[in-house]
């Protein structure tokens, strides 16, 4: 039995230590309440990616040809480099997914005090759990899938 619920625990946590991981959780808490600085960072990062958002959105709706992406993928991230991703609504989809991101990224690095080891095993569940909620991955929020699927009816 404690074979059976170890590894279905190590499913959910990609081989991670459930008490690893918490203490890891603890080690960013803790440092973070006491980081005032590295807490105004994030608040103003968040302002700066929801103007970024916002212009974004606005060139969308006053423009009929595609808008300038208010940010671009990682080099090795091609889950977005189909054209049908530029197509409105799907780029207002995938670009808000890019900034949250990107700030989420931010949340969990350079948090003085945290562990190199600590943050590395954040930066990898955080990267994990957003992947999980990547548009891509959902049919009516991914317009490859929804091309393909019309293609086949």
């Amino acid at each position: 039995m404690n074979h059976t619920a170890q590894s279905a625990i190590s499913r959910v946590t990609h081989g991670l230590s459930p008490a690893a991981l918490m203490g890891a959780w603890f080690d960013w808490a803790t440092h973070m309440v006491a980081a005032p600085g590295k807490q105004l960072q994030l608040v103003e990062k968040a302002a700066d990616k929801t103007w970024r958002q916002t212009r974004f959105a606005i060139s969308c709706a006053t423009t009929s040809n595609r808008s300038e992406p208010c940010i671009t993928p990682l080099p090795q991230d091609n889950r977005f480099s189909d054209d049908a991703w530029q197509m409105k609504p799907f780029n207002m989809i995938y670009q808000g997914f890019l900034l949250q991101q990107q700030w989420w990224h931010n949340v969990v690095t350079g948090v003085p005090g945290v562990t190199a080891q600590h943050e590395r095993e954040l930066q990898f569940l955080t990267r994990q759990l957003l992947d999980m909620y990547s548009p891509s991955n959902f049919l009516p929020t991914n317009p490859e899938i929804l091309r393909k699927t019309r293609d086949e009816a």
